[in-house]
């Protein structure tokens, strides 16, 4: 099986995930899920207001970066995407791997739906948040890969959004 990330840059160099100009920077933030555990997020933001936010919420244990040309991508096509790695994983790591007491459930019910959350603040924004303008609700995505595909429909029941996940 290849890894996500090299899937990601051979589509980015076969021209099949090329962006319209330069290259789209995230916007490093942070998450704070219910429990109060931190995680390291990145947004992706449209040169023109967006017509749509998306959450890619990555395959178990996968960093976020793996999924940074798939971002870019979809930025450049339109929409606020935000990225970000499970407790544990990536930049959200507090210590060694193996004595994080994250779990699977965790990650699927904790950090997903902090992420969820903060896009659904997002999509209420409407327009360009890093711009101060606003605008009408946006329609809010959900990107998963694997784990998080997985996860998605169940956590419907657990998403605290103001409309359905």
């Amino acid at each position: 099986m290849r890894e996500p990330a090299l899937n990601a840059r051979r589509l980015a160099y076969s021209g099949a995930m090329q962006t319209s100009g330069a290259a789209i920077d995230g916007r490093s933030t942070t998450l704070t899920a219910a429990d109060g555990r931190l995680l390291a997020a990145c947004w992706f933001e449209p040169d023109d207001p967006p017509h749509a936010v998306a959450v890619v919420s990555a395959a178990g244990g996968v960093p976020q970066g793996c999924y940074r040309a798939f971002a870019q991508w979809l930025a450049a096509r339109g929409y606020a995407v935000l990225t970000y790695d499970y407790r544990g994983i990536g930049s959200s790591c507090q210590g060694p791997v193996r004595q994080d007491p994250a779990r699977m459930t965790d990650w699927a019910v904790r950090d997903m739906s902090a992420a969820l959350a903060a896009a659904a603040d997002r999509a209420d924004q409407g327009g360009r948040a890093d711009r101060g303008e606003r605008g009408d609700r946006l329609p809010l995505l959900l990107v998963g890969h694997s784990f998080s595909a997985a996860t998605a429909r169940p956590l419907r029941t657990v998403c605290s959004a103001p409309t359905p996940c």
